[in-house]
């Protein structure tokens, strides 16, 4: 790439076809911008770990607010699952449109960054999950207790 012009780093291929068509100086890169495409969904599930962890499990009502946030980790699930997938599949495609010794650091370059997001939306999902299922098991203990309480009271009436 001894141009003069800037090199342009594109993610999707058939833009990547049709500049290099045109003459462009184009690199295509499948893995380079999966970081910024990651973020929201892990940010979701980043909110949702935040807002369980703030749910007080000796309200007798916790249920209710574990069972609607369960239900909102549920409704990105697919959406996850499908961007984890293609973190995956897009580490496996190569770097195209530099010389050889420009390919090797855009390469690793282009895995780092795959492998960031990857790992980024996987440690969010595993968060949300886990923060869940302990605040549900701490719910329901509580709620095991209030039950045996109110019983107990019942059975001296």
């Amino acid at each position: 790439m001894a141009s003069s012009r800037p090199t342009r780093f594109v993610s999707e291929r058939d833009e990547y076809d049709s500049l290099r068509g045109a003459g462009a100086d184009v690199v295509y890169t499948a893995a380079l911008f999966m970081p910024s495409r990651v973020k929201a969904v892990a940010d979701h599930y980043r909110g949702i770990a935040k807002h369980a962890e703030s749910i007080n499990v000796f309200s007798p009502f916790a249920f209710f607010s574990l069972r609607k946030l369960r239900g909102e980790a549920k409704e990105r699930t697919e959406e996850a699952e499908g961007l984890l997938a293609e973190c995956l599949a897009r580490m496996t495609e190569p770097v195209e449109g530099m010389t050889a010794a420009e390919l090797s650091w855009i390469q690793g370059f282009t895995f780092a960054a795959g492998m960031s997001a990857f790992t980024e939306l996987e440690h969010a999902f595993s968060a949300a999950s886990a923060t869940l299922d302990r605040k549900s098991s701490y719910a329901f203990a509580a709620f095991s207790l209030y039950v045996g309480v109110f019983l107990a009271g019942a059975s001296v009436l």
